[in-house]
């Protein structure tokens, strides 16, 4: 199950989601309630509103209020392999302080209470997805090392150099641990390790290697980015003054090592909660509810945009070559933009989890992150796959 917009998807759901996403790209939610067939009226909730304006679609923000100002829109309603043209009112009401509303004209054709719809917008075009009932089919992938038609000139380039690459058999492993299978293909591929926060491949293409034969590798969390806090707006105004807070001494070394979750307080008494109606990601500590840590989610997306708009997730098996460990390059997963409004519900589910690493030495309080990761059940709801290069399987 995975938790978007406080709806809970089902399995079924989720693979609609997954399936629209890979089609349609950055989506946010509407859950359907009986009160909204009762008042023709949907709230326009952050992650729609902030969609609708990074598209261009429209912005409630120069939106003046009351019903002469209300817009009108064409939308396209998604049922299974059907397409159907309907009408969306964009308005803001006199009272209710303006908040943001919408209204899919004959929605009940399409949906009922209960319902869980998914929007998305490609060049100006609204398309509205239903996740209950028919299944909404999967754009083809590709196999071999075509590259797909929407791919950039720079993915273009990389997969032709990791396909010759993968051809000429395994790569030696570089470095040790988990770490390793990245560093490796990175330096078979001659590019340099990075702190960057633009992605590895021509600051266009992110790379993320992973090994595929380890029982493990169904359940391990995945790195998505390191982000500091936003120090003017937490309790906290450094990761000293965190670490001296919050730390714990261990061998005469005080540090702070541990998961970070929003389902439960970890042993620190440490957990993550959205605040500001959706606005915000909060790092309390429970027993005081005192805000140690706050990000902007915007600021969040963002990082997750900035870094993942176009990545390579490459497969990759574990072997030996000539008594020394190795990888063989099995293939590629081709993901465009990711559904970045959906990263604090997935944060609200536990799918999305922050790492410290931070320790107090002779250097100074030095912080692996605060490292943001995610499980594979997020991962597939976070960057549908929209292309799969076969290359050694």
């Amino acid at each position: 199950m995975a938790l978007v917009d406080q709806v809970v998807l089902s399995s079924a759901q989720r693979k609609n989601l997954t399936s629209f996403a890979s089609r349609y790209g950055r989506v946010a939610l509407l859950h359907v309630t009986s009160t909204m067939f009762a008042k023709s009226i949907a709230d326009a909730h952050w992650t729609i509103r902030d969609l609708f304006r990074s598209s261009g679609f429209h912005d409630y923000a120069t939106q003046e209020v009351g019903p002469s100002n209300k817009v009108l829109r064409h939308c396209t309603i998604i049922q299974g392999s059907t397409a159907t043209r309907a009408e969306i009112s964009l308005y803001r009401p006199q009272t209710k302080q303006g908040d943001p509303r919408l209204w899919i004209y004959s929605l009940q054709r399409f949906a009922m209470a209960g319902d869980t719809l998914a929007l998305a917008v490609i060049n100006g075009d609204l398309y509205v997805g239903n996740l209950n009932g028919t299944p909404i089919p999967a754009p083809s992938m590709l196999l071999g090392g075509a590259a797909a038609p929407w791919a950039s000139k720079e993915a273009c380039e990389l997969l032709e150099r990791v396909t010759q690459l993968a051809s000429r058999g395994p790569i030696l492993q570089i470095g040790k641990h988990d770490p390793s299978v990245g560093i490796s293909i990175e330096h078979a591929l001659g590019i340099d390790q990075n702190s960057s926060k633009l992605p590895d491949y021509l600051g266009t293409v992110e790379i993320k290697a992973a090994r595929t034969n380890r029982p493990s590798s169904a359940t391990t969390r995945k790195q998505l980015f390191a982000q500091v806090p936003d120090w003017n707006l937490s309790e906290c105004k450094s990761i000293r003054s965190f670490l001296a807070a919050y730390g714990y001494e261990r061998n005469g070394v005080r540090r702070l090592t541990c998961t970070v979750d929003a389902k439960r307080q970890n042993s620190q008494g440490l957990w993550l909660q959205l605040a500001d109606s959706g606005k915000s990601l909060v790092e309390f500590y429970k027993p005081t509810m005192a805000p140690a840590l706050k990000w902007e989610l915007a600021t969040l997306q963002q990082r997750l945009e900035d870094k993942h708009h176009e990545t390579f997730w490459v497969r990759m098996d574990e072997c030996m070559l000539k008594g020394k460990p190795a990888f063989n390059i099995l293939g590629i997963d081709h993901t465009g933009p990711p559904a970045s409004q959906l990263f604090g519900a997935l944060v609200a589910e536990g799918q999305i989890t922050l790492d410290h690493l931070i320790k107090d030495s002779p250097r100074g309080v030095t912080e692996r992150g605060p490292s943001f990761k995610i499980t594979p059940v997020g991962h597939e709801v976070l960057f549908p796959i929209r292309a799969r290069y076969l290359l050694s399987e």
